[in-house]
């Protein structure tokens, strides 16, 4: 609820001098709870609506947010047997609906969550065995834990950093299949990181996969294709992840292979 506000308030003050926000709960005869946040900001373009629950998609500017805040909720939401729902015209405003079951929907419940528990089951087979050490980095602690989540479900060991230095640092004794880098953080950019990695272990310059949402700069791609790396442009889904992962395996394999 806390998250809805905020994006309704951050809409409204980025677009216009001052807006309303409501929040009403009801009761339907279908045996749910009702609760929906309401603005009367500039809208939610059309285009924009069936990605606003990826991970990591955001209108707000760089700092403004990770892009995290509706992902997590719509899966909080999931958990609970509930539903989110979003109705918005562009110049009317947007509303964010929640239904949540109040009773006979148990089994509902424990279907939704044996479905998920299948598919994670699924994604580790198309994993092919291969249970891989990824280095996960990036300055926000959110997503790097999400990240975390979904590799560990992919099968994977995954070990989080929050700074490229403390990479570096760790890549002195620990080794690594793969490193999954942000392009843009405060401390060192994950092009700059690369170029130590190319220096320093230049075995493992090839398994770099850039994290940004900047891959539609020209600049940005023109660097990113010239070192070799793989990049996912941000939002993702775990699909994406899976078969970036993939592909590297193939050189991972190589490697070991050499060794």
């Amino acid at each position: 609820l806390l998250n809805m506000i905020d994006n309704a308030a951050h809409a409204i003050c980025h677009h216009q001098n001052s807006g309303s926000i409501t929040i009403t709960t009801g009761y339907s005869e279908a045996d749910t709870l009702t609760m929906s946040v309401t603005d009367d900001g500039p809208g939610i373009l059309p285009e924009l609506l069936e990605k606003i629950h990826l991970p990591f998609f955001t209108t707000k500017r760089s700092g403004e947010g990770s892009g995290l805040g509706l992902a997590i909720s719509h899966n909080i939401l999931r958990a609970c047997g509930a539903t989110l729902n979003v109705y918005s015209e562009v110049g009317q405003g947007a509303t964010f609906a929640m239904e949540f079951p109040i009773f006979g929907k148990r089994l509902q419940v424990e279907e939704v969550v044996e479905v998920e528990n299948e598919s994670i089951l699924q994604t580790r087979a198309r994993a092919g065995g291969t249970r891989l050490r990824i280095a996960v980095l990036d300055d926000e602690a959110l997503i790097v834990e999400l990240l975390g989540e979904m590799l560990k479900d992919m099968g994977h060991s995954a070990t989080l950093f929050s700074s490229p230095s403390c990479l570096l640092e760790a890549l002195q004794s620990d080794k690594y299949d793969m490193i999954l880098s942000d392009v843009w953080m405060p401390e060192m950019s994950g092009i700059e990181l690369h170029r130590h990695i190319t220096e320093r272990y230049p075995n493992l310059a090839d398994r770099v996969v850039f994290l940004t949402g900047d891959t539609l700069l020209p600049e940005i791609r023109d660097v990113m294709e010239k070192s070799g790396c793989l990049f996912l442009g941000k939002p993702f889904r775990q699909d994406d992840l899976q078969k970036v992962l993939s592909t590297l395996t193939e050189r991972v394999q190589v490697v070991h292979r050499a060794a």
